[in-house]
């Protein structure tokens, strides 16, 4: 029988398994494993039927799952605990969220006593941090001690858990555990199948197993991200690394330069070929901070020196890369410089041979422009 969570990919879906798996906790059957669930990602020690009540909201505040439970039958004050949610599957965080549930959270309930201690923010992800998620969390925590803090679950340790969760009579629960331990084996292993029978994660790590360790550029001269959007596209992106001193901005210690060219290759669902787009994203620092953008018109400092930089490599395209459509940039907002694609209906070498081929040219137009 097919598995429910191969089709009910979407974090409204995962929202529900852990809203159905921490309500249960008090159920036959499931008990156990529910009680080890809700200690392993709140950090607490509670054993089975001491937790009396479970109330649990969705979406409030724009929270993924709000869970209040108290651990005496009268319900006191004193045996109240919170936990806060933020559940992703193949998102990130995004426009300060963490923050924003966490300051939220802070308003709540502040009459308890030692309240604070029985607070909890968890960031689950079935999947692995990307830089943006951990962007986010580092601003989620600002301003907050140690104890109070989000606590991060990953697809590791989403994995240990269920990985060693024995065999159960609830089918739900299997369907989950099962759905777990394929995410992860795919995370980890380059798939045989055919490419056009990928899913989004199949090519997220054999863009970063495979093409990113074929790559034939220096390692320090560029970085490599991958990430999904809303279950509908997954895109992964190579980003250049400028070298003329020019370009140095002193933006930070991980972003020197103040523009960073980068080709995109990006798959859709029941697409039979992977779309390679060109930009160029931007960041500054000012007295509020570091900021950055697709646009060369944010650029605050100097806009006209971030439209040259684009139209730079927009007209080295043309000249190097025949098969690269690109875009007039007649918009001072215009994001995209060029559009090409690579058909991944050949052999699987064809396409592999295809997509570095694609991948060195955009990057020699990048080292060119960046020299002159």
């Amino acid at each position: 029988m097919r598995n429910i969570f191969e089709f009910a990919t979407k974090e409204l879906s995962q929202d529900a398994f852990l809203s159905w798996f921490i309500a249960n906790c008090n159920e036959p059957g499931i008990s156990e494993y529910s009680y080890k669930f809700i200690n392993l990602i709140i950090g607490f020690n509670f054993k089975c039927g001491e937790i009396k009540k479970v109330q649990i909201i969705q979406q409030e505040h724009n929270m993924d799952i709000i869970v209040d439970f108290w651990t005496s039958e009268n319900l006191v004050e004193s045996s109240h605990y919170v936990i806060v949610i933020e559940d992703k599957t193949t998102s990130s965080a995004h426009s300060s969220q963490l923050k924003k549930y966490a300051d939220e959270l802070s308003k709540w309930n502040k009459k308890e006593p030692d309240y604070i201690s029985r607070r909890r923010k968890v960031f689950y992800k079935a999947g692995y941090l990307t830089e943006q998620d951990h962007e986010e969390i580092i601003k989620g925590d600002a301003d907050y001690a140690e104890n109070d803090r989000w606590r991060v679950i990953d697809i590791d340790e989403i994995h240990e858990f269920f990985s060693e969760m024995p065999t159960v009579k609830s089918e739900v629960l299997s369907s989950y555990k099962e759905h777990v331990l394929k995410i992860y084996d795919d995370l980890h292993i380059v798939s045989k199948k055919p490419m056009k029978e990928w899913d989004y994660i199949n090519y997220q790590t054999y863009f970063s197993k495979v093409i990113n360790e074929k790559f034939q550029f220096p390692k320090d001269k560029y970085h490599f991200e991958t990430w999904q959007y809303q279950g509908r596209l997954v895109s992964v992106a190579f980003y250049y690394h400028p070298q003329n001193p020019k370009f140095y901005k002193a933006v930070s210690e991980k972003y020197k330069c103040f523009a960073y060219p980068l080709v995109e290759f990006v798959i859709r669902k029941y697409s039979k070929e992977i779309t390679v787009y060109s930009h160029v994203t931007y960041h500054w620092g000012d007295k509020d901070g570091e900021h950055w953008s697709w646009k060369n018109t944010s650029y605050k400092p100097d806009p006209q020196e971030a439209r040259n930089f684009m139209e730079a490599i927009r007209s080295d395209l043309n000249e190097s890369i025949p098969t690269a459509k690109t875009h007039k940039m007649g918009s001072d907002s215009a994001q995209t410089i060029s559009t090409d694609s690579i058909d991944i209906s050949d052999s699987f070498e064809e396409t592999e041979n295809k997509i570095l081929e694609k991948l060195d040219a955009y990057f020699k137009v990048f080292e060119k422009v960046d020299k002159q």
